[in-house]
């Protein structure tokens, strides 16, 4: 289940991506499946649950949101553990991200990659 969900997360970023530039197409990718696979596998989006994933292109840089049916929220892994080091990945490939919602609501986690594909980090986690 969780892979056919972050391919469905894929295809539709890759979809709303209407220009050819072959990097930035892949880092989206890339951050989009990360950020579905947190959906599915932190939230209660998984176990039959759903997610929902936006994309939009604007002002010179591709914005995606992936939105959760919440639930508690989990502290990065410790030092050494084998999991936990996804948000690094998006801080790490992202021009900007954060998070917004609750544990009732929803969580959305979102970034931005620009227009060329290459970007600065500027990780903004909203103090979490």
């Amino acid at each position: 289940m969780l892979r056919s969900r972050t391919t469905e997360a894929l295809a539709l970023v890759l979809m709303a991506l209407t220009w050819d530039n072959a990097p930035r197409r892949s880092i989206c990718s890339q951050v989009a499946c990360e950020l579905a696979a947190n959906a599915t596998i932190h939230s209660r989006s998984g176990n039959g649950g759903h997610f929902t994933v936006r994309a939009r292109l604007g002002e010179g840089c591709v914005r995606v949101e992936v939105h959760d049916q919440g639930g508690p929220w989990k502290q990065p892994a410790p030092a050494g553990d084998e999991h936990g080091r996804g948000l690094l990945i998006v801080a790490s490939l992202a021009r900007n991200w954060g998070i917004t919602g609750d544990s009732h609501t929803g969580w959305t986690v979102w970034f931005e990659i620009d227009g060329q594909g290459l970007c600065e980090t500027r990780a903004v986690p909203n103090g979490r």
